[in-house]
């Protein structure tokens, strides 16, 4: 008489191992592809960020207020200004200070209404960046690292970055005269 078997052969379970392991193989090669997807869409997150920030900060050069130009203080690794506000931008007042200034090795776009904070900090670059200034200083036309106390802003500010993966350097034009 013969009795009945239960169980799996062996043929079975080397068939179920091997199933087992090609659906987590699968699984796990999506979930790699999907890290990588993620962190790459953060990069392009953060990119469209900073070309923002560096789009604001040129309309806000461009808008630095020629009345208060004894208040403009630049240096090569900061630059603060007054800037005049527009309906684009919504701002709660008129007019307000922007302060680009490098802390830590990062530089930091700083938004001010006066000496209260806007509560607008913006990371602009991991780099440290570099400014200098054109204009006619002491009689002497050209490029300078500093401009403080003068009577009439900059023509050109330049920022330059010091690595150009994290920032592309640029030249902007400042408002010359009170419109």
């Amino acid at each position: 008489m013969m009795r009945s078997r239960s169980g799996f052969t062996l043929f079975e379970l080397l068939i179920s191992l091997f199933l087992l392991a090609l659906v987590s193989a699968i699984v796990a090669s999506i979930m790699g592809y999907s890290v990588r997807l993620l962190d790459r869409s953060d990069d392009v997150r953060e990119r469209a960020e900073q070309m923002h920030h560096r789009t604001l900060l040129r309309q806000w050069i461009q808008r630095a207020d020629p009345t208060e130009a004894m208040q403009f203080v630049g240096r090569p690794d900061s630059i603060i200004f007054h800037a005049r506000s527009d309906n684009a931008l919504a701002w709660r007042a008129e007019s307000f200070i922007v302060e680009l200034r490098t802390v830590s090795g990062r530089t930091e776009l700083h938004l001010l209404d006066g000496e209260e904070s806007l509560g607008q900090v913006l990371l602009l670059s991991e780099a440290e960046l570099r400014l200098s200034y054109y204009g006619e200083l002491a009689g002497e036309a050209g490029w300078h690292d500093g401009w403080t106390g003068q009577d009439s802003l900059p023509t050109l500010i330049r920022i330059a970055g010091a690595n150009p993966l994290f920032w592309n350097d640029f030249v902007e034009m400042t408002r010359l005269s009170a419109e």
